[in-house]
């Protein structure tokens, strides 16, 4: 699953660096940073920084569409 959603998030222009544990990501330019975890069935995402005027449904309805 791990290869099939870095080559997702990278035909997004998503930078994605990790494995199918840990790792981090950017997007929209960079300006949108995080990190994510997997815990058994569990997956963390972290937002670290995102651009003031991206409201947080917008980052949120992306990430569901990928993870959803």
């Amino acid at each position: 699953m791990f290869g099939e959603l870095s080559k997702l998030a990278s035909e997004n222009g998503w930078d994605l660096q990790g494995n199918a544990d840990r790792g981090r990501f950017s997007g929209l330019g960079g300006a949108l940073l995080g990190h994510y975890e997997v815990r058994g069935n569990d997956l963390s995402i972290v937002i670290e920084s995102k651009p003031l005027i991206a409201p947080w449904s917008m980052i949120e309805n992306k990430l569901d569409s990928y993870f959803g």
